[in-house]
């Protein structure tokens, strides 16, 4: 199954372009739910800031029941010093970096994409 915007569509209506409290409420509690007394000891979730300015935001699945979904890349704004943002999986882990405005994007994609694969 494959989660994503369709051809000629964005992610950007589905989600809020703010930090809302309830994404990180559900990131917490997706990573909470993961806690296994060894997954967390390695794998884990990273945010990070980028100098150009922006957000780096890694969640290693591995271990987890999205390790082996399928994730469809998004990637818009070529001139990373504008708005952008660029959001895959990487093996077992997935990325999201974007500019200074797209840390709640990319938290509330990746919770979309959970949330859309939960049987």
């Amino acid at each position: 199954m494959f989660f994503g915007p369709q051809r000629g569509e964005s992610y950007m209506p589905l989600i809020y372009n703010e930090l809302s409290s309830d994404s990180i409420v559900s990131l917490q509690e997706w990573y909470k739910s993961q806690c296994n007394s060894d997954w967390e000891h390695h794998y884990g979730i990273s945010i990070e800031s980028l100098d150009n300015p922006g957000w780096l935001i890694k969640i290693d699945l591995t271990g987890t029941n999205m390790e082996e979904k399928t994730f469809s890349p998004l990637k818009e704004g070529e001139n990373r010093k504008e708005k952008w943002i660029d959001v895959q999986k990487v093996g077992n882990v997935f990325q999201g970096a974007g500019d200074a405005d797209k840390l709640g994007i990319i938290i509330g994609i990746f919770m979309n994409w959970v949330s859309t694969q939960r049987v």
